[in-house]
């Protein structure tokens, strides 16, 4: 409550559609928002979290997967082939990266 949402209604849509998606159930933490918008979300990615940099970079690589993942599941309403061809990879490869991060095709369905 305490964030502005300087983009408006459209951003607070956002951010609440990926929270819904992120979410393994029927309740939204506050590590399905995205940092910044919680005091508790910002907190826990600041500096601090990670004891290297090299352990940093790997995290955000991490995040930087997962969202490009959910991101064209999205567009593509959960369409497995056709998210792996959006994604520039295979199908087998995306199946495996889409399990890692407990990404559910089905769940992007339109």
């Amino acid at each position: 409550m305490a964030y502005d949402y300087p983009s408006n209604v459209r951003e607070l849509e956002n951010i609440l559609q990926r929270a819904v998606l992120l979410a393994e159930d029927d309740c939204i933490e506050p590590c399905h928002l995205p940092a910044g918008v919680s005091p508790e979300t910002a907190a826990s990615t600041g500096p601090a979290q990670f004891s290297s940099l090299t352990e940093a970079k790997r995290h955000a690589a991490e995040k930087a997967e997962r969202d490009f993942v959910i991101t064209c599941l999205r567009a593509v309403g959960g369409h497995i082939s056709k998210a792996a061809k959006l994604a520039g990879i295979d199908v087998s490869n995306f199946h495996k990266i889409a399990k890692k991060h407990h990404l559910d095709p089905k769940a992007f369905k339109n």
